[in-house]
């Protein structure tokens, strides 16, 4: 294949796998299928409507494509609702993060979630909260028994210029800036969870891990008390831990949901993307 369907740091023709800890590698994009497209035929489509281009795209490489090429804006756009003594947080569904191609790590993740639904064995959300309230998500996919995650954040607009290139030289690995910026293969969320907590605690972080099998992302809601931390989601979702429930700062439960609704109605802007260049 030519450089057309190379983008950014996506390499079309990749083969590597490289280990990184027990059951948890580095892998090539394409790993989950390549791309039927060129650069210049994903272009055409960054202007359409969010069900034309969920119609047009059927792997990871084609959607990192559009998503790249779209130029993705990095933004704070949750929606803060205060229910007595809880502060909930809204995440932007799937529809509008492609709709309005801007958001936080929860809309990048809603937007690969709605691009891609049923065209994997399954599909879901893997995130983890720190000590201090503030946490971050990404994408899972099963394929073949194995766990495949990515994160869509090291390729926003903000962050694209330090984007690891698919070498599969743990050279690049151990000197890129944002470790989760390449496809992830393991073979439980517990095997990545445990080896990125031994990153964060070379570091002094505190994580607690959660897998979240639902088409969207629920509000979340953060209790403190005397230095620890308690993750609230809702009794209706379907979250769950992973690795563990509990850390010495960090705990988690399920309320009461909120009974607040919230619009996602893009105050009458287009919003279907920004032409980009490779």
């Amino acid at each position: 294949m030519s450089s057309n369907f190379d983008c950014v740091h996506l390499r079309a023709d990749a083969h590597f796998e490289l280990r990184l800890s027990r059951d948890v590698y580095w892998v090539p994009v394409n790993r989950l299928g390549g791309t039927r497209y060129t650069n210049d035929q994903i272009q055409q489509m960054v202007r359409l409507s969010p069900q034309e281009k969920r119609d047009r795209i059927s792997t990871l490489y084609e959607a990192v494509q559009l998503f790249l090429l779209s130029r993705f804006h990095q933004m704070s756009d949750v929606k803060l609702v205060r229910e007595g003594e809880r502060l909930w947080e809204f995440h932007k569904p799937g529809y509008y993060a492609v709709l309005t191609n801007e958001g936080c790590c929860s809309s990048d993740a809603s937007w690969l979630r709605y691009l891609l639904d049923g065209k994997y064995e399954k599909m879901g959300y893997f995130s983890f909260s720190r000590p201090t309230g503030s946490g971050h998500v990404c994408n899972y996919f099963v394929h073949d028994g194995w766990y495949y995650l990515y994160d869509l954040t090291p390729f926003t607009d903000q962050n694209v210029h330090t984007a690891l290139a698919e070498t599969g030289q743990r050279r690049d690995y151990l000197s890129c800036k944002f470790v989760s910026g390449i496809l992830i293969k393991c073979k439980r969320l517990e095997d990545y969870a445990h080896y990125f907590a031994r990153i964060q605690m070379t570091r002094g972080y505190d994580h607690l891990f959660f897998d979240n099998p639902e088409q969207e992302m629920p509000p979340i809601a953060v209790e403190r008390n005397q230095g620890v931390i308690t993750i609230c989601y809702p009794q209706t979702s379907a979250v769950s831990p992973v690795l563990y429930h509990e850390t010495a700062t960090i705990k988690w439960k399920k309320v009461s949901p909120p009974m607040a609704r919230t619009t996602w109605l893009p105050d009458g802007r287009k919003g279907n993307g920004k032409k980009g260049n490779i």
